[in-house]
C-alpha cells in the first residue's frame, strides 16, 4: 500500500508513516527517500522534460507547460537517459526501488513524453533508451553481488592495460594467457563460470567450454587444470585453494583507465550545455570556466594541469597547477580546492583520485581514494567530492551527477 504518493511536496502534511513505501515527488529530479526496515523507496514522481512538436500536441486552452524545456531531440536523448543514469546511482547509493517517469507520451497541455500526445512522433532514440534502461536492469540483478561477480554467472576478463583493451584473459593448451579475438574456439575459451570457492573464501572459475576444470595457480604459473588429471598441474595437492582466488580485496592497481603523467591536460565538463567549461583554479578553489581562443593566458594556465602519479597511490592520479607548481586540487569538507603539499598523509590522500570509465558515458570519473563512492563533481560552476547521497548540502544531490562527475581529459590550454 502507497499511503501519500508525493507527501513531500504541494503543501503535504508530510509522511504519515504508514503503509509499504515512503513515496517522493521531485522535478525535474532524480532524487528519492531512503528506505525504512518496514518501507521501500518509491520516486513516484520525476521527470518533466519538454520538446514541443507543433502539429502533434493538443491544449484545451492553447496553453502549453513542462516542468523543463529542451530544443533539440538531441538534448531529451541527453536528459532522458542521463536521468535514467541517475535513478541508477540512487538504486545503489542510496536503495531505490521503483520510479515512474513524468510521462510516456504528452497529455493536453503538457509536452513531457516521449511520445507525442496523438503517438504518431517519437521524441527519443529507441536504442538510447534501451541501453539506458538495460543498465539499469543489469545493476538492479547485481546489486549484493561481491566484487562485482555472481557466482554462477559467467564473466570474461579484459585487459585495461592502455594498447592491449583487446585482450582477454583466456586458456590454450590448459595455460591461461591473454590474446585477442582469433576466432574459432576463442569467445569459449575466454568465458569463465563464477562458482563459490573450491576452498572457503573465494570464488573459483571454471571454464565455460571445459566443466570441472578450473583456473589454477601451480609453481607460479597458472594453468586451467583438473583436479586427478594427466598433468603436472593437475594434482590434487592444495588443488581446491589454489583453485580459489579473493575477488572482494581492492585491486592492487586501483584506476580503470590508465592515463598518461607528468603532462598537461586540461578537464572539460561534458554535462549537456555546458561542455565549453573547464575546470580551473581561483582563489584556492576549484571552479568550472567557459575558456575558449579568446580567453586570457591567466584563465588558459589557471585551467591547465600537470597530470601526476597519486600521492597517495601511484595507480590513481593528482592534479598539480601548471601556474603554481607544488600546489595540488586536493578536497576538504568537500569542497575541492588547491593547496601545497604538507607531506601530511591526509593532503596526499585527499589529493590523490582514482580514474574510471565516465559514469556518464565517453569520459573518465575521478573518485576519492579516500572517501570511496565520492567522485569529482562540478556544480553551479564550483568543484566538489559528492556521492549523490543528498547529504551535507546541494552539490551532494544526485540530479544530473552521472554527467557531472564525467570529465574529458583535452588538449592543454597552457601546452
Amino acid at each position: 500500500m502507497n499511503p501519500h504518493s508525493g507527501y513531500n511536496c504541494c503543501d503535504s502534511r508530510g509522511d504519515p508513516g504508514t503503509g509499504d513505501i515512503i513515496d517522493w515527488h521531485v522535478y525535474t529530479g532524480p532524487d528519492a527517500p531512503r528506505p525504512s526496515d518496514t518501507r521501500v523507496s518509491v520516486l513516484g514522481e520525476f521527470g518533466g522534460v519538454g520538446l514541443r512538436t507543433p502539429g502533434h500536441d493538443y491544449s484545451p486552452n492553447g496553453q502549453f507547460f513542462a516542468y523543463e524545456q529542451v530544443t533539440s531531440r538531441e538534448q531529451l536523448n541527453d536528459r532522458y537517459t542521463g536521468m535514467v543514469r541517475d535513478v541508477r546511482q540512487l538504486m545503489t547509493a542510496k536503495g531505490l526501488s521503483a520510479y515512474v517517469y513524468t510521462e510516456i507520451t504528452d497529455v493536453e497541455g503538457e509536452y513531457n513524453g516521449l511520445l507525442t500526445y496523438d503517438r504518431r512522433v517519437q521524441k527519443v532514440d529507441t536504442e538510447q533508451v534501451r541501453q539506458a534502461h538495460t543498465a539499469l536492469l543489469d545493476a538492479s540483478r547485481n546489486l549484493n553481488a561481491p566484487a562485482g561477480l555472481t557466482l554462477g554467472h559467467v564473466r570474461s576478463f579484459r585487459v585495461t592495460t592502455s594498447g592491449h583493451t583487446d585482450r582477454y584473459l583466456r586458456h590454450a593448451d590448459s595455460v591461461a594467457r591473454t590474446d585477442s579475438d582469433t576466432g574459432g574456439p576463442f569467445a569459449a575459451d575466454a568465458t569463465w563460470c563464477s562458482r563459490p570457492g573450491l576452498a572457503a573464501g573465494g570464488v573459483s572459475f571454471e571454464a565455460s567450454n571445459q566443466p570441472g576444470s578450473y583456473l589454477r595457480h601451480y609453481a607460479d604459473q597458472v594453468y586451467l587444470a583438473r583436479g586427478g588429471g594427466p598433468n603436472p598441474w593437475d594434482t590434487s595437492t592444495s588443488f581446491a585453494a589454489d583453485a580459489t582466488w579473493n575477488a572482494g580485496e581492492p585491486a592492487l592497481w586501483r584506476s580503470s583507465v590508465l592515463l598518461p603523467t607528468d603532462r598537461h591536460q586540461s578537464l572539460r565538463v561534458t554535462t549537456w550545455g555546458h561542455t565549453n567549461r573547464y575546470l580551473r583554479h581561483a582563489d584556492g578553489l576549484a571552479h568550472t570556466e567557459i575558456v575558449d581562443a579568446n580567453s586570457s593566458g591567466l584563465l588558459k594556465q589557471d585551467a591547465t594541469w600537470t597530470l601526476r602519479r597519486g600521492l597517495a597511490d601511484s595507480s590513481c592520479y593528482s592534479f598539480e597547477s601548471v601556474n603554481y607548481p607544488g600546489r595540488f586540487l586536493r578536497h576538504a569538507d568537500s569542497r575541492v580546492r588547491t593547496a601545497t603539499d604538507d607531506g601530511s598523509a591526509l593532503f596526499r590522500q585527499d589529493a590523490t583520485f582514482c580514474a574510471r570509465a565516465g559514469i556518464g558515458g565517453p569520459g573518465v570519473t575521478f573518485e576519492s581514494i579516500n572517501i570511496p563512492g565520492s567522485d569529482l563533481r562540478h556544480f553551479e560552476s564550483a568543484v566538489y567530492i559528492a556521492s549523490g547521497s543528498g547529504a551535507q548540502g546541494a552539490y551532494n544531490r544526485p540530479q544530473t551527477l552521472t554527467a557531472d562527475a564525467t570529465w574529458v581529459i583535452a588538449a592543454p590550454w597552457a601546452p
